[in-house]
């Protein structure tokens, strides 16, 4: 029987990954997380194993009540404004650090000349900076779930006529998203030089425009899974293949915005900021991290080299193993056919295994008992990974034990065309854009949106996630170019598949598989 996830307690990002890219955005939502905040009880279950089609996924579980409950403590802390504008400084140093530093890396040409002991070490630095970083990025997700929580409260108490068009217009902000940024910029060069482009005739002005832009965009097509710079050539392709872009001004909605968040109460206008905060710090996260993952993937790839094993493998393993492994490599290699079959990671603040659990065994004992600091990560290979699944069910009600069939999907919509509240089309399933292309006017259907999905996004006619709020990626580039989109459907890429017709309305969020 195919193993489902109890999506009711347990919320669900999946996609495309490698543990050590993905597995790198844990640690810091512990130790770092805690010390800054004081207290985190965000238990996390990271799941490798390849899907249908052999790519290899990691689901990360966590539960909802957890997110939501730090969610508050996030948003308490971020409506005191002194705390608020700490926050905002640390953050965007941290950030700029961290792109100096991956940086630096990227456009060394010593790298693949030092011995592997220098690479680990460098490595290490770099990772101390992505932890300080990402202490700060970790608010993005629950501080958007719970700021939009008590915000959705309020406008169904307060705005029963018109709840939607009010949120989205308190959700539009000025910024502009990094992948709009991207798509202006190939617009204005294509429109620029465009019987060069289409002649193959290239001026060493738009050579030059083309190597500017990937020079700045060089990481917009990497992911969780696999980077790749972008070239001059690469650029030149783009703009051969390039459609129509259109990009569609948010005027209106923030005129709205403006009259409606002056009358709010005092209380609310800080949640209102607080949301569109935690939308522009995600935006700015993927670009951030995407461009450290270029440094990472330079220097993995430099000591797989020199260690006699694949990029691939090294990326098997996770931040904490990386110096034992080039101390000892051979001890890995059964290892990581374990790991290509099946991995999970777990974190906790408390110990997964039962017998690992201490507890005072009487009253002077728990006089001056104190929870224990939080161990590594725990580790599980191959086939265990599905008892250790199936020993946890018990304990934290992880599976569904009654699974429909195709059911009709739900989501939270956004859409812009009130005489056309519904839309029908065909779907296109990508979990990887860079195999997976999407023909003009298909429907986009993802776990989520990264900046690889940008061309897809370009051509679809709705746009269709797993995961999201209403200051996600996907929601954040769908208003800028005015496409209709539902987010938040939990499974929609597990139960839509490519070819499938469905219909949308998005008065009620719902997705209809039509039968042929």
């Amino acid at each position: 029987m195919k193993r489902e996830f109890n999506t009711s307690e347990w919320f669900i990002w999946e996609q495309n990954a490698s543990p050590m890219l993905l597995i790198m955005t844990l640690e810091p939502s512990f130790p770092y997380l805690r010390k800054y905040l004081g207290s985190c009880f965000f238990n996390s279950l990271i799941i490798f194993e390849p899907d249908e089609k052999g790519n290899y996924q990691g689901k990360w579980l966590f539960r909802h009540e957890e997110a939501r409950v730090l969610g508050q403590k996030m948003v308490d802390m971020l409506m005191c404004t002194p705390y608020r504008n700490t926050f905002d400084k640390q953050i965007e140093l941290a950030k700029k650090n961290l792109i100096r530093k991956a940086q630096e890396i990227e456009f060394s040409a010593e790298i693949e000349k030092v011995d592997v002991q220098t690479l680990v070490n460098i490595f290490e630095d770099l990772y101390k900076v992505y932890c300080e970083y990402y202490k700060y990025a970790w608010f993005t997700e629950s501080l958007q779930w719970q700021s939009t929580h008590i915000l959705d409260k309020y406008l169904k108490e307060n705005f029963k006529e018109n709840e939607s068009e009010v949120l989205k217009a308190l959700l539009t902000t000025e910024y502009q998203s990094f992948g709009i940024d991207i798509l202006e910029d190939l617009k204005s060069i294509k429109e620029g030089h465009l019987e060069e482009i289409s002649s193959g005739n290239h001026s060493k002005e738009l050579l030059a425009k083309c190597e500017e832009h990937s020079n700045k965009y060089y990481w917009k097509n990497n992911n969780y899974f696999s980077t790749k710079y972008i070239t001059l050539g690469d650029v030149l392709k783009e703009l051969e293949e390039l459609g129509e872009i259109k990009i569609e001004s948010g005027y209106d909605l923030l005129k709205q915005k403006a009259e409606i968040y002056s009358d709010l109460p005092a209380y609310y206008k800080g949640i209102v900021d607080l949301c569109n905060m935690a939308g522009i710090m995600g935006d700015t996260r993927k670009a951030t991290i995407m461009t450290a993952n270029s440094a990472f993937d330079k220097l993995l790839k430099a000591m797989a080299e020199k260690s006699d094993v694949s990029l691939e493998e090294i990326k098997m393993l996770i931040p904490q193993e990386l110096k034992y492994f080039i101390e000892s490599p051979e001890e890995y290699k059964e290892r990581f056919e374990l790991r290509k079959e099946r991995f999970m990671v777990a974190q906790s603040d408390f110990p997964l295994e039962d017998d690992l659990i201490e507890i005072p065994s009487n009253d002077e004992e728990l006089e001056s008992w104190t929870v224990s600091p939080m161990n590594e990560p725990f580790i599980v290979e191959g086939k265990e990974v599905e008892n250790v699944i199936s020993e946890l069910d018990v304990r934290l009600n992880l599976l569904k034990h009654s699974v429909g069939e195709r059911e009709t999907l739900k989501g939270v919509a956004t859409f812009y065309n009130k005489e056309q509240p519904t839309i029908s089309g065909v779907v296109r399933v990508i979990k990887d854009p860079k195999i997976e292309k999407l023909e003009e006017g298909e429907i986009l259907v993802a776990p989520s949106t990264t900046p690889d999905y940008l061309d897809a996004m370009n051509k679809c006619k709705t746009i269709i996630t797993d995961w999201g709020g209403q200051t996600s990626h996907a929601a954040i580039v769908s208003r800028e170019m005015r496409k209709p989109c539902i987010i938040g459907t939990n499974f929609a890429s597990r139960i839509l598949k490519n070819g499938d017709e469905i219909k949308i309305d998005f008065e009620k969020g719902t997705i209809e598989i039509v039968e042929k």
